[in-house]
């Protein structure tokens, strides 16, 4: 569609003869016609226009769905996209949560190591001051 209007564009533009579109050629003007066409044969082709048309076709079905449960009250049961963003808010909720537990299992972890480290520095350093005592001091006869 967006060929045909550029094309219709340029042709009007040529037509009236309005700078610098009057001085370009023909087939420079006519050839957003022609990727037109050339666009819809491949559309056509690889199936994309069927798929459009069925996905216009599923959309129209599940409006009509919808309508019907609205009617008897029971739309939240079939509102399939209802569904979807609360399944999407709860895995968002739970990665968030995880996060969090991360986070604090990190921090622990971190607070352990430290403990760990000041507790090995104290018994290197009483076994190092005992055994320096023990080589500074002479022993008095």
């Amino acid at each position: 569609m967006v060929f045909v209007a550029l094309g219709l564009l340029l042709l009007a533009l040529k037509l009236a003869e309005i700078a610098p579109v009057a001085e370009w050629s023909w087939w420079l003007v006519l050839a957003p016609f022609t990727l037109a066409v050339a666009w819809w044969a491949w559309s056509d082709k690889f199936g994309r226009t069927q798929r459009q048309a069925m996905r216009k076709d599923r959309e129209r079905k599940d409006e009509r769905r919808r309508t019907l449960a609205t009617g008897m009250g029971l739309r939240h049961l079939f509102d399939s996209k209802v569904a979807a963003k609360l399944k999407r808010a709860d895995e968002r909720e739970q990665a968030v949560r995880q996060r969090q537990t991360d986070k604090l299992v990190k921090q622990r972890e971190r607070q352990r190591q430290l403990i760990r480290d000041s507790v090995l520095t104290t018994r290197m350093d009483s076994q190092f001051d005992s055994q320096s005592s023990a080589v500074a001091k002479p022993e008095k006869p």
